[in-house]
């Protein structure tokens, strides 16, 4: 018996990344060849499959925050929560996702091709649109009956964040602080919500409610209106805080009826912390998270990945160890110089193959024929 599992084993170690090499090849000698099947828009579908009890934890994600979805996923599977779905931005960000996130859990953004792999700067016009991405497909999931819980994939959860949240009667919106106005932001009447300058648009909950449905649509055309009439780009959370400012409406934006009905809860930042108000350097904070440890922490306020890299090391926010964190930024290395015609082969072998090749497997092949280097 033992024997034959060693034999098995060989084989497998042994023939099978030979076979994948062979597929590659014939990827490179012709890169017009026809993929096993055509790969569907899966979106709905991976979202209903992962929603539980009408709701759905969704994170969006380009290959350059593979890292940080990954992180994310090894959290929520730490914290027992066994229902999520990133939705790839990009192909390459989907190998990637798939790899190390898990099929089951990733779906593609389909006919969205003005992103970057490489880290977005900041108020650049495909930053604008990917964020405002977000209110467009949550718009969808809540007209589907959904309940959605956005959590951007650096934000890094500690502990389960869900029992913060009010009962569906009490809130249409529930959304991290991303300021304080006045004297909150040095009193810490953090829980006042009147104190809320702005929600942070990395991490929030929005009910199927028709006030909510109707907060994301003014989000989306405010932008297309913006982008039709040559104005600034502004992203969802710009859009968000020129709709709410103090509690109340900017009426240049909203209605007078989302105005009188919309019910928003902002969560405490002790608990939901921005960059803002959590890394070192305002001590009327540090007291707090030195005894307090947040359930959710963003890592904003910070520009750059290696920035970002740098907070989640220094604060302990990774639950992945070293050596999986390199892996990671290894293959994202290798996707950004694959040739397009092997991230799409290699996209519908992790569809059909039982098992798919790794990344790097794939790299070791298009080494043998000098393709890469």
């Amino acid at each position: 018996m033992h024997n034959a599992v060693f034999f098995y084993l060989l084989f497998f170690i042994v023939a099978v990344p030979g076979r994948w090499c062979e597929e590659v090849k014939d990827r490179v000698v012709d890169p017009a060849k026809e993929p096993w099947s055509e790969r569907p828009q899966n979106m709905n579908a991976a979202i209903s499959k992962q929603a539980e009890d009408g709701r759905v934890i969704l994170s969006f994600s380009n290959l350059a925050f593979c890292k940080f979805s990954a992180n994310l996923a090894t959290q929520f599977r730490t914290l027992g929560v066994r229902h999520f779905i990133f939705l790839a931005i990009d192909e390459r960000a989907e190998v990637c996702l798939n790899q190390h996130v898990g099929r089951a859990h990733v779906a593609s953004l389909r006919g969205v091709t003005h992103y970057s792999s490489g880290a977005i700067a900041f108020v650049e016009g495909n930053y604008a649109q990917m964020t405002v991405e977000k209110p467009r497909v949550i718009a969808n999931i809540l007209r589907e009956g959904f309940d959605v819980l956005l959590t951007d994939a650096d934000v890094s959860w500690l502990e389960d964040p869900r029992d913060l949240f009010l009962s569906r009667e009490e809130a249409d919106l529930e959304i991290m602080v991303d300021n304080l106005v006045g004297n909150c932001a040095t009193d810490r009447s953090y829980l006042a919500t009147e104190c809320a300058d702005v929600g942070n648009t990395g991490f929030y909950l929005a009910r199927n409610t028709s006030n909510t449905i109707k907060l994301m649509k003014l989000i989306v055309d405010t932008y297309d209106y913006n982008v039709g009439e040559n104005k600034k780009d502004w992203h969802d959370q710009a859009i968000l805080q020129e709709i709410l400012s103090v509690g109340s409406y900017n009426p240049g934006l909203a209605d007078d009826e989302l105005q009188s009905h919309l019910k928003i809860h902002y969560l405490p930042i002790p608990d939901a912390a921005v960059g803002r108000y959590f890394y070192p350097g305002r001590e009327e904070w540090m007291s707090i998270f030195e005894f307090h440890r947040p359930r959710v922490v963003h890592a904003n306020f910070v520009v750059g990945l290696s920035k970002k890299e740098e907070i989640y090391s220094k604060h302990n926010l990774w639950a992945m160890r070293e050596a999986q964190l390199q892996k990671i930024s290894q293959d994202i290395e290798h996707l950004q110089s694959m040739p397009d015609s092997i991230i799409e082969w290699l996209l519908d072998t992790q569809k059909h193959a039982p098992h798919a090749p790794s990344i790097l497997q794939v790299v070791t092949c298009l080494d043998e024929i000098d393709l890469l280097y």
